[in-house]
Parts: structure tokens; C-alpha cells; sequence
């Protein structure tokens, strides 16, 4: 399988408080862009299209804090 560069959402940029991911063999690695030489446990990228299913559904928003003016954001996915 094709591994990929690190890559994080661009609504993230500025604070430097973000989650990078990346295709690394046949599995997709997660890290803290605060201490990129540590990476987070890798899973399957099934697992991980599920995973972020239930993110674009909200399910997991009670376990962030994300600032007010994301929202007027136009990539930001915080329901206006």
C-alpha cells in the first residue's frame, strides 16, 4: 500500500493544537502535531473510515473544546 505525507486539518493551522494522520503501509498512523516524534497507536483504515463517520455525525464533539469563532469558519465542520 501507498504511504502518504502527514496531514492535518487546515482549521488547525493557526493554534497548533491539531491531530496529523497518515497512510503508513497497510495502516493509518495518528500524532500530536505538538510532538510529531511520537506517534499515536496506528489502526486499519477501515477502522478509521468508520471513526471519522461518526466525527462528520458529531458523536464525539463532547470530547472537544473547540473556540467560538470556528464556527464562522467556512471549512469547520461546528453546526452553525
Amino acid at each position: 500500500m501507498k504511504s502518504t505525507d502527514w496531514i492535518k486539518s487546515r482549521t488547525s493551522q493557526a493554534t497548533g493544537n491539531c491531530i496529523e494522520m497518515r497512510r503508513w503501509d497497510s495502516k493509518v498512523e495518528v500524532r500530536d502535531s505538538k510532538n510529531p516524534f511520537r506517534p499515536l497507536p496506528a489502526a486499519d483504515p477501515e477502522a478509521i473510515g468508520v471513526w471519522l463517520m461518526g466525527a462528520k455525525r458529531g458523536e464525539y464533539d463532547q470530547m472537544s473544546v473547540l473556540p467560538e469563532d470556528r464556527s464562522s469558519d467556512p471549512g469547520s465542520t461546528v453546526p452553525h
